[in-house]
C-alpha cells in the first residue's frame, strides 16, 4: 500500500467523521428547537415533537456508528469478512473442479450435463 492511498483513506474517513459529527450537532440543535415549539403551543409536552427527533435520531446514530466504527464492524471487520468469502469461494471452486475437472477445459455438453445434476443450492 503505497502513500497516497493511506493518505486518501484517511481523508475519507476524517471527511466522514466529520459529517457524521455535523449531523449530530444539527440534530441536537433541532431536538431542541422542536421541544420548543412543542412546549410553546399549549399542548402537552412533547406531544409531536417526540416523532422527528425519534425518526432523525436513528438516522443520526446509524451514520455515527459507521463513521466511528462502534461495536467492531469497521475497516478492519470488512477485511476479514471478506477474506472469509474469498476462502469460502475458493473451496467451493476446488470441490467442483475436484469432482469435475478443470472447468476451463469442459466443453458446452458437459457443462449442461453438470447444470442438471446440480442444484442452484449446491453453489454459493
Amino acid at each position: 500500500m503505497d502513500k497516497s492511498s493511506i493518505y486518501y483513506k484517511a481523508e475519507k474517513k476524517a471527511k466522514t467523521k466529520k459529517r457524521a459529527m455535523i449531523s449530530l450537532i444539527t440534530w441536537a440543535a433541532f431536538a431542541l428547537f422542536f421541544i420548543f415549539m412543542d412546549m410553546n403551543d399549549g399542548s402537552v409536552f412533547l406531544e409531536w415533537a417526540f416523532y422527528p427527533i425519534f425518526g432523525w435520531g436513528i438516522g443520526v446514530l446509524i451514520q455515527c456508528v459507521r463513521a466511528f466504527d462502534f461495536f467492531g464492524m469497521g475497516e478492519k471487520w470488512e477485511k476479514e469478512e471478506l477474506r472469509k468469502e474469498i476462502l469460502k469461494r475458493q473451496q467451493v471452486l476446488k470441490n467442483f473442479e475436484d469432482e469435475y475437472g478443470d472447468i476451463d477445459e469442459l466443453d458446452l455438453d458437459d457443462l449442461r450435463e453438470i447444470r442438471r445434476e446440480t442444484k442452484d443450492t449446491d453453489f454459493v
